[in-house]
């Protein structure tokens, strides 16, 4: 009777299945950044209409 060991190699460190979640959430992130910087641009409108000014003076 014998038996084999077979060593396994060490140095690849790479997962076995590509990682998209990373990706994706990295893309999510990215889009609600920008969304929330232009948000308040959005609202100068009804800002300078309450308060009976330009947009430009509200801006």
């Amino acid at each position: 009777m014998s038996f084999s060991i077979e060593k396994q190699s060490t140095t690849d460190l790479r997962p076995s299945t590509p990682t998209w979640s990373a990706v994706i959430v990295m893309s999510l992130c990215c889009a609600v950044l920008i969304a929330s910087e232009f948000m308040p641009v959005s609202l100068l409108t009804p800002i300078a209409f309450d308060l009976k000014m330009t947009e430009g003076q509200v801006g």
